[in-house]
């Protein structure tokens, strides 16, 4: 909720408009699951996924980071560069929903081998 704070109150963005950027955003992080457990199963393996993912949520967090920092990017509308940091907000937004969904399809296979050697008595 706190994105759609700062699209509202940063970006001068409508409260309709920024939970739609909100949803829009939280809806690819589920609906990309399904195209990183390709990729995951036919090309790259379990673990090269996750480590790829990985680095580009944390790029998408860097690019976020980065575009919401009072001293780069001053107060839009009253800025002489309207609307600078609303490409980077969107290209973040891409990043992390693929980090999202390269770690979801990984992270949630992994428990059932972690406790395949479990004795089902201790469980």
């Amino acid at each position: 909720i706190s994105l759609t704070v700062y699209m509202q109150h940063m970006l001068d963005w409508p409260q309709r408009t920024s939970l739609a950027a909100y949803y829009a955003f939280y809806f690819c992080s589920y609906a990309l699951c399904l195209p990183m457990g390709i990729l995951a199963d036919d090309r790259w393996g379990k673990f090269k996924t996750l480590v790829i993912s990985g680095w580009i949520y944390a790029l998408g967090v860097a690019i976020l980071t980065l575009s919401a920092s009072p001293p780069l990017w001053p107060k839009y509308p009253t800025d002489a560069w309207p609307g600078a940091p609303i490409p980077a907000l969107i290209t973040s937004l891409v990043f992390i929903a693929i980090g999202t969904a390269g770690t979801k399809v990984c992270v949630a296979s992994m428990l059932p081998e972690q406790l395949s050697n479990v004795d089902e008595g201790k469980i």
